[in-house]
């Protein structure tokens, strides 16, 4: 039983402003909104009797990439701003359901979500009197990875029951800005991510599993950021710039067992194994 789902979105936003006269402002953004829930799942009360090999894998994978330029030169006020924004919410989900009975020579119920974001945003202004930009770097997840066997569950396979639950984020941000005036020169630059994710690997309250050679729950967060802001002001009077990088992460990340459950493998074989682990 599989469920696959793949999003690669690509968003390029600029704009340009120029004149003599007394001013020229440009902006540009360039935003993804993307919601999916991806699902795989053997249902409650289900039997798959002497199946072999059983899998139930549920993947998400998300790829998006979104570049934002603006820029204004006037000979007296120029005004350039930039908005790159991404607010994605996603779920995973490998479930063997409540009440199922699943006999065979193997389980694997796997749940993966992986999101990978590119944002760059960059704003340029310039005056004879003043020179004004901004360019911002926004983006927000919110993403679960869900993988389980249900309540009173009963699992009997021969070479090995896993419970697996992997999760990534990476995320690449870059905003810049630069603001040159005759008198005043202003740019400022923020570059903001956001990040809640969940990730579940486990036997529900009582699941009985006899894994044969081996039971493995499993549970696995990673999240890699890297991001680079610049903001630069010149101006005959007076040159001002600002930066702000924020990073907001909330991760849990949890590998267990319910109340009542049961494991059990072949002293022969890998054991059992339920582990954590969540890097930043």
């Amino acid at each position: 039983v599989n469920a696959d789902s793949k999003e690669h979105l690509t968003s390029i936003a600029a704009t340009l402003a120029g004149g003599a006269g007394y001013f020229a402002g440009a902006g540009a953004a360039g935003a993804h909104s993307i919601a999916t829930d991806t699902k795989a799942y053997i249902g409650k009360q289900s039997e798959v009797t002497d199946a072999g090999d059983v899998s139930v894998t549920a993947k998400d994978e998300t790829e998006l990439k979104t570049i934002a330029g603006s820029g204004a030169a006037s000979s007296n006020t120029g005004v350039g701003l930039t908005a790159a924004v991404e607010v994605v919410n996603k779920k995973a989900s490998a479930i063997v359901g409540d009440n199922a009975e699943v006999t065979g020579s193997s389980l694997t119920v796997k749940a993966e979500n992986t999101s990978s974001s590119v944002t760059s945003a960059a704003g340029l202004g310039a005056g004879g009197t003043a020179g004004l930009a901004g360019a911002a770097s926004e983006t927000f997840v919110n993403q679960e990875t869900d993988a389980h066997v249900g309540k009173n569950a009963n699992v009997t396979v021969k070479k090995g029951a896993k419970i697996l639950a992997n999760s990534t984020f990476t995320q690449g941000a870059t905003a810049g800005s630069a603001g040159g005036g005759g008198t005043v020169g202003i740019g400022i630059s923020n570059a903001t991510v956001s990040l809640h994710a969940v990730t579940k690997a486990y036997a529900d309250d009582g699941a009985v599993i006899s894994g044969g050679n081996q039971v493995k729950i499993s549970a696995d967060h990673t999240t890699d950021l890297t991001y680079a802001i610049f903001a630069g002001g010149i101006g005959g009077t007076a040159g001002l710039s600002g930066n702000a990088a924020v990073n907001i992460i909330d991760t849990e990340t949890k590998a267990y067992t319910g109340k009542k459950s049961a494991l059990s493998a072949d002293e022969a074989g890998d054991g059992i194994s339920i582990t954590a682990s969540d890097t930043t």
